[in-house]
């Protein structure tokens, strides 16, 4: 009992209850709208309530109701995506995962050197500091896109309640993407595919910079949905690949650091460009350009170090 992830858990099960026990939790419509609330602040600042606790949205909805409601979404699509996804994912598993062992203990035994590296000779090797660069792209132009959806859904013409479903089709994609990208990455290894994890980022951001169509928020949620799922499978076995596992912990965990600094400059760089008058347009290219051109170095780099490095050295 002591070893079990104990917050996880915790989290999962306010999730599950909330969204078993929505219709319960509150008296209010997560979709009917009431214009003279609108934009209530929540209790505990000046102004708010306990009628509203977590204040109202624009529409004048209550945030609290939403949050129950959305709960109860996200499972139902959560859940019908592992019914489907699941078995198609595990037929073959062990001859895959087997397969992908033999490759990596041949590459290690082969090279007749060690594989395990500290991190401060990972942050020395010319292979990590290329791959980081695209790697740190990812949560940064994501996290800049969503969290101003409201604005780019404001100026593109979209309402919030389509931006809303749109969201949807990101975590069913993103479920989706996780559950494919393992058996490639037991056929071809994790580090091939590193490159060819900016593609559906930069098709996300084509998607929203070339129209404002009503459909495409379905597909640039969707599609950053596929690039967001391919990241985190890719990102554990890749470290594991390159570097060995005994330091995989300290190694990973100073990777993910770095990308969750490059999430927190999201916001306010993104935000200070749009109150300059910088264009949505503008923005989504130069976060094309930047994805290209670090996705180009990453192959650069990948194909010109594909030995490693010997650790001890």
């Amino acid at each position: 009992m002591r070893n079990l992830p104990w917050i996880p858990l915790t989290i999962i099960s306010v999730m599950l209850f909330m969204g078993i026990f929505a219709p319960f939790l509150t008296s209010y419509s997560p979709i009917d709208q009431s214009l003279p609330d609108k934009l209530l602040p929540p209790f505990w600042e000046e102004g708010g309530s306990i009628k509203h606790l977590f204040g109202t949205d624009i529409f004048g909805r209550d945030v609290l109701t939403r949050l129950y409601h959305g709960a109860r979404v996200s499972l139902i699509v959560t859940a019908l995506a592992l019914l489907v996804l699941v078995p198609v994912a595990l037929k073959g598993f062990d001859r895959r995962h087997s397969d992908y062992l033999a490759r990596q203990s041949q590459s290690a035994g082969g090279s007749g050197e060690s594989r395990d590296w500290t991190r401060l000779e990972v942050l020395r090797d010319p292979r990590y500091l290329g791959v980081m660069v695209l790697l740190l792209a990812y949560p940064y132009v994501s996290t800049g896109v969503l969290f101003h959806q409201a604005f780019i859904g404001e100026t593109r013409g979209w309402p919030i309640e389509l931006l809303a479903t749109g969201l949807i089709s990101m975590a069913f994609m993103k479920v989706l993407t996780s559950l494919a990208i393992g058996p490639m990455i037991d056929r071809s290894g994790a580090v091939r595919l590193v490159p060819a994890s900016a593609l559906p980022f930069i098709a996300s951001f084509v998607a929203l910079g070339i129209s404002n169509h009503p459909l495409i928020p379905y597909v640039y949620l969707g599609v950053l949905g596929v690039g967001i799922g391919m990241l985190q499978p890719i990102l554990s076995a890749m470290f594991a690949e390159m570097y060995g596992v005994r330091n995989l912990g300290g190694i990973r965990a100073m990777s993910v650091a770095a990308m969750v600094l490059a999430a927190a400059a999201a916001p306010a760089s993104f935000g200070y460009l749009f109150d300059s008058g910088v264009s949505i347009e503008t923005v989504v290219t130069a976060c094309i350009l930047y994805m290209v051109l670090a996705a180009g170095l990453a192959v650069l780099v990948l194909l010109r170090h594909k030995e490693p490095v010997n650790a001890n050295n």
